[in-house]
Parts: C-alpha cells; structure tokens; sequence
C-alpha cells in the first residue's frame, strides 16, 4: 500500500533520514532552563506587587466616595462591612478588670518594643518596676480602647472598611503573603477588575466590561445642550478625559495622576466648554445639526445602558460576532505594541502592560518545554563541530510559480491563452533583441508586463525579480494596495494562495487594522483577489481542450481563473485537486483517499489545494536529505542531518568540512529545483533560485547567525553571556572563495 501510494524510492528514503534528526546538548539547556524560570518567577513577582499597588491606590478611592468620577472603578462593588459589636455587654469586676489591663498592657509592650529595647530582668528589679505599676501609667486613650475591646462580637466580617470588589482579591484563609499584612495577592492579569484599575483605553476610549458583550469601549454620544450630571456613570469626568487623552503621558512626572489632575481642574465656562465639545464631538459642517455626533467605525455600536456613551465591542480574532475575554491576552500583544491599546495611569500600569508581553512566551510553554526532553533553545555544537545549513528562499511561492509556468507554457505552445470564455490564440509580436516571436499577456492585472518573456506569468515574475528592498516583490506590492504592512500581506498571500475565501481575508484585514469598517475590508479585499487571483470564468467541458484528467460529465461546466496575476497558478492548484488520482508532480505522492474526488466531489477545497502546495514542499525536502545524504557519502563530508524546521534544514559537521557542507548544500539546491522545473516541462533554471541566497555557518541554532539573543533571561547575549562568537552566512561566490571549487564539480561534471 504504501509503495503505491508513494512510488518514488526519494519519499521513503529522505523519511528514514528525518528519523535520524539528531540534536547534541550540553549543559547549557539545564543553565537555560534554569535561567528561564527563575527570570519568569522575578517578573512574575514583579507584576504581582504592581497589580498589589495598583489595587491599592484605587482603595484611596473611597472615602467621600471619590471613586464614582472615575470612568473606569465607578460600577465596581464599592460597599463595605462594618464591624461588628454587642448589644449589651456585662461589666466585669474591678479585680478582673485590672487583670485583664495587665495581661492587655504585656501584649501591647511585647509588639511595640524593640529587642534593644526590652530591658533585662535584672534592670526591671533595680528599677523596682514591676507590671502591674506598668499597667498604672498606660495611656488613657490606650486603656479606653481596651475597654471597647469587650463591646466586639468574637465572629467579625472579613476585612471591615474595604470594598467587596477588594476584599475579593484578598485570601481569606491565609490573609498574610509574602512576609507583610493582608493584601490583594489573589490578583493576575486573568481578573476582570485589572484592566479597569490599570485604566486602559482603545484609540484613547476607556475600556468597559458589559455581562452580554464582553470587553469593548465606550464612545460619547451626547448632545451639546444634554445635561452631564448623571447619578451613575460619571458623564463629565468622561468628557473632560476625551478631551485630555492627548496628553503625552511620557512627559509628566510620573508620580503625578494624569486623571485625577484632569478630572480636577476647574470647570469650563463660556467658550472654553464650546472648544471643549469641538474637541469630543468633532467639528460639524452647518449642515450637520447639533444633535449629530461625528461618526465611530468599529464592532457595534450598542446600547448598554449608560448615558450620553456608546458601547463598542474590542475587535476579536474570530469576528465580530465573538466576544472578548480578557484584553490582556496574546491575541492583543501587537496592539499593546502599537499603542492602540494602553493605559492611562501612571507608569506602574505601563510596567504591568510591557510585563505582561515578556512573561506571554514563557507562561504559554514552560510546561511544554520543561516537559520534553530537550527543545530547540540553547542548541550548542560540540568541540570541533559546527552547524551548517539554510532556509529555502520563498519556498511555497516558488512552487506555487512553477505550478502557474507550467500552465501557462502549455497555452503558449499549443498557441492559445484563456480569455472570457473561449480559448483565443496568442498574437505574437517581433521584438528586436530576441530570436523569434514573443507571446503577449492578456492579463489584466496592473503587476503583468504587456510582453512576457520566456513563459513568465505575472506571479512568476514576481517570484524571481521582485526584490523587497526595492518594493517589487509580491508582499510589498500587496501592502502598498491595500494598505497594510508587509508583514500583514504576507500572511494575507500565503492565506489566499492556500485556498483561503474571501471571508476569512476580510476578517484578517480587519484585526491587522481595526479601523476599518465591514464595507472598507470587503471592497479592499475585492480589489486584492481581482488582482491576484482574478475572477470566475466558466467553460463547458464539450471544448476542445486538454483537461488533464479533470472529471466532468455532460453538461457540466469547468472553473476558470482569469485576469489575474495568479489565475494560471490557481488555475493549475484546482486542476490537481480535481483530478481522478490528485499527486505530487515531483515524486508522485497521493493524496489521502479521504479526500480523493470520487469520495469528497468537489468539496473542501481549501485543505486539497493547500496539500497540492505543502506536499510538493515535502518532497522538495525529502529530494534535499536524499542529495545532501549522497554528497557526504560521495566526497567524505564528516557530518550527519540534524534537524529540519519547515523551511530550512541544519547538519552537524565536523568543522575542517564546514566550508565544503556549505558547497554541497549549494549543490543541493541547485539540482532540486532543477529536478522539479523538468518534471514540469521547463529545462532551465533561473539563477536567481538556483542558489541559496546565503548559507548559515554557526556553532549554535539561531534564526540569523549575527543575532546575540538578548532576552529577559539572557540579558548578557550570547556573546558576553556564553562566550558564543557570531557565525558566518556565506553565499555561493563566498563559498566557491572558501573552498576554491573543490572537487565537488570537477567530479559532478566528469559523472
């Protein structure tokens, strides 16, 4: 079964060399484990005593009940308990009154009295003092105390004279943490109340919790003449924040309030109230009335009950019908760092957010990693070792290229293009520095060249021109179309050339920018798929056309892709998913008989073309272990595979041959492609892909071979912290320098 499914002996035998994955470690993981760890209890515990401080300093908040102008702690539970005390109590006799003055005086002096204060025994009899003449001088405000001590109930409520909402964060059963008194040591970032006590905002909006919406914002919504008071919600304190929240926060002594200095400074009057309602509601055109406020896009709005605001939900992962949990969580992180969200408090809350983001990683893997064996931190050559190895430049896309030449080149041949709804031939033009007639592109898309030569499809030429310093390459012209960075387009190309609809694109253009609105995200994301992948076209399988083991039955109508820059590409990807026995085009693989054709038809779509993709980038790995595993056989290169990580591959090699496994792995690279171009039809090979672009050379696994790897628990670096010197990236010119040719090709080319 197997040899059937997978026919071409390179699948079995680069499998068994993944077996073989080999990572040498020394006791450097155990220091790094170590280090880790203790690094994540100290900011733990950091972030610990700045939530502690935070709850604290909102406890002030309550007496003259100050807390109900704070926008952010007015709808906590503010009530307290009182203490408790007796209706009607006995009086003890005088003898046992004075006794238990005593016994209350030798409790008071063991608390306040130092040790080098206590006198000696001896002391005590020289002075002639004894306790119960102590007891005569107490202070007649301590022995009043004393005698209301009898008026308490034995049973009293759990930390009278707090509110509940603090009292909740305490531990009742052991009130004492961390050597000092009762405190709000239950609290983490988990807890709802912390968002509010660190006064977060999104765009500048206080962040609100509602019991049916999750998290999300408050936004006025008022009218100039509507009265601001307001018996719950503290309308004005809003305001008069709105107005401040441009305040650089950075810039004001950072033991100073920034809220508590807005919300107290004297009311406006006159013109300054009329700059102040300009400066919330916006400036209005006369044709706007009064009543109008300017318009917020985001997920709502909706009426959560207060007044003179509206509630907005905080964008969630998912879309917009899911709520949000907690703020503080990963899914936020890149909004924490791009100030979207953050606080407005002082600098103690913008520790807990920046403590937050450090402790993200280690909270999320610790078990994980301190779990298994060995992980891929602090991986160290031994003596006289060094790791050699390479991240394949642009793998998928590369592939996916390919897929599209192949198609395209099949049309130019047989002298035809696909346009509208019937196969058209090529019009050829005479051009002047070529031999021969060169096909024109009928494209519509603005990345196409109105000649394309030697085959190239638009997407191709992309692949193998574009360069990302010069904003030619495919994620940069994305960006720039769309609006995004070129980090969000690339994971918005990969989405899309992987079978992802339009659905999911919009909802990820609207996490990468969430100030976008449904209407903006789906003409933006119509503009991009027109582009790239073009539009639906449909022909009726009765044409003349060589349809490449696609199934159809009479009457049925074939999916074309067209006027795009990746038409022929998707064109190609839905042509191997939809045929009767869907394989790899390099090594033949099948796909698994659940999602074949004849059991699934047409459907799932999305996993078939993203498998025609991925699989193709296994056998393109598989065909690199069997290649590198025959040049150190062929040229006696001592070193063996280590590992494998998507894209890229390392081997661990003695350090004489490093230069010489530098070359082989060149080599390597240079046949692989070649292998699946001509099993595509194309019998050349760009230069610009038939070579890594650098080959890294280090002693450790790192992602760039001059990264130090500062991190919380690596402050030192590699460098001063390890003693670990940065490595080498060498590209072939280098190599070819390093090791003057070898004997690599002079024997390749002999063979």
């Amino acid at each position: 079964m197997y040899i059937f499914r997978f026919p071409h002996p390179v699948t079995l035998c680069g499998l068994l060399e993944m077996a073989s994955a080999y990572l040498p470690v020394n006791q450097n993981w155990q220091r790094y484990l170590h280090e880790a760890q203790s690094t994540y209890d100290d900011l733990q515990q950091e972030l610990k005593l700045s939530l502690v401080h935070l709850a604290n300093n909102a406890c002030t908040l309550l007496p003259n009940n100050m807390y109900k102008k704070d926008p952010w702690l007015w709808n906590l539970d503010w009530s307290v308990q009182s203490i408790r005390f007796r209706k009607t109590v006995s009086k003890p006799s005088n003898a046992k009154q004075k006794k238990k003055l005593v016994n209350k005086s030798i409790e008071l002096d063991s608390k306040i009295q130092t040790s080098e204060e206590r006198l000696s025994e001896s002391e005590m009899e020289i002075n002639g003092c004894d306790e119960i003449k102590k007891s005569d001088s107490i202070d007649p405000f301590i022995k009043q105390l004393y005698e209301k001590a009898a008026l308490l109930n034995k049973i009293q409520p759990f930390m009278p004279g707090y509110p509940k909402w603090y009292r909740q964060l305490c531990d009742k059963k052991n009130p004492v943490k961390l050597g000092w008194g009762p405190g709000p040591y239950l609290i983490s970032t988990q807890m709802r109340v912390v968002p509010k006590l660190m006064r977060m905002t999104w765009d500048g909006f206080p962040l609100h919790h509602d019991a049916k919406h999750g998290w999300g914002y408050l936004v006025p919504n008022v009218k100039k003449e509507e009265n601001l008071d307001s018996r719950d919600f503290p309308l004005e304190s809003f305001l008069r924040f709105i107005k401040y929240n441009k305040v650089d926060v950075s810039k004001v002594d950072q033991n100073v309030d920034i809220f508590w200095s807005v919300i107290n400074e004297p009311k406006e009057t006159g013109v300054e109230i009329s700059k102040m309602w300009e400066a919330i509601l916006g400036k209005r055109s006369k044709q706007i009335s009064d009543s109008e406020t300017e318009v917020h896009y985001g997920v709502g709005p909706f009426d959560v009950g207060i007044k003179g605001c509206q509630f907005y939900r905080l964008p969630h992962k998912d879309g917009p019908q899911k709520r949000v949990g907690n703020p503080l969580s990963k899914d936020f992180l890149s909004k924490i760092e791009d100030g979207t969200l953050k606080t407005w408090s002082k600098a103690r809350a913008d520790r807990v957010l920046i403590l937050s983001k450090m402790l993200s990683y280690w909270k999320n893997a610790h078990q994980r990693i301190t779990k298994e064996l060995v992980g891929v931190a602090m991986i160290q050559a031994p003596p006289g070792y060094h790791f050699v190895g390479a991240d394949v430049d642009s793998q998928e896309l590369w592939l996916a290229a390919i897929f599209g030449e192949k198609i395209f080149r099949h049309a130019w041949l047989h002298g035809k293009v696909f346009i509208g709804k019937v196969f058209m031939p090529v019009p050829t033009v005479e051009y002047p520095k070529t031999k021969g007639p060169m096909p024109i592109c009928y494209d519509a898309s603005p990345y196409h060249h109105e000649i394309t030569f030697k085959c190239c499809t638009a997407f191709g030429w992309m692949t193998l021109q574009g360069k990302k310093s010069a904003g030619t390459d495919m994620h940069s012209k994305t960006a720039k179309s769309v609006g995004i960075s070129r980090d969000q387009a690339k994971v918005l190309n990969y989405a899309r050339i992987y079978g992802a609809g339009k659905s999911f694109a919009q909802r990820l253009l609207m996490q990468f920018n969430h100030r976008l609105t449904l209407e903006e995200a789906k003409q933006k994301v119509k503009k991009i798929y027109a582009e790239t992948k073009g539009v639906q076209k449909y022909v009726a399988s009765v044409d003349a056309v060589d349809d490449n083991g696609f199934i159809f039955t009479p009457g049925d109508q074939r999916r074309k892709w067209v006027g795009g820059s990746e038409s022929y590409m998707f064109n190609k990807l839905e042509e191997i998913a939809l045929s009767r026995k869907p394989n790899t085009p390099a090594l033949g693989c099948r796909i698994s008989r659940a999602l074949e054709p004849k059991a699934v038809d047409s459907n799932f779509m999305t996993s078939r073309i993203n498998w025609v993709v991925q699989s193709s980038a296994v056998d393109f790995l598989h065909l690199m272990l069997v290649c590198m595993k025959w040049l150190f056989k062929e040229f006696n290169i001592q070193g063996r595979f280590s590992i494998s990580i998507h894209d890229e591959v390392r081997y661990l090699v003695k350090s004489e041959d490093r230069y010489r496994a530098a070359l082989a792995l060149q080599i390597t690279n240079l046949l692989t492609r070649s292998f699946f171009t001509s099993k595509l039809g194309m019998q050349d090979l760009p230069q610009s892909v038939a070579f890594f672009s650098s080959v890294d050379v280090d002693t450790v696994l790192r992602k760039e071979v001059h990264m130090d790897s500062v991190t919380p628990s690596n402050p030192h670096g590699l460098a001063k912290g390890y003693g670990i010197p940065q490595g080498e990236a060498l590209d072939i010119f280098q190599i070819l320098q390093k090791t003057k040719g070898d004997k690599i090709f002079d024997k390749l080319n002999n063979s």
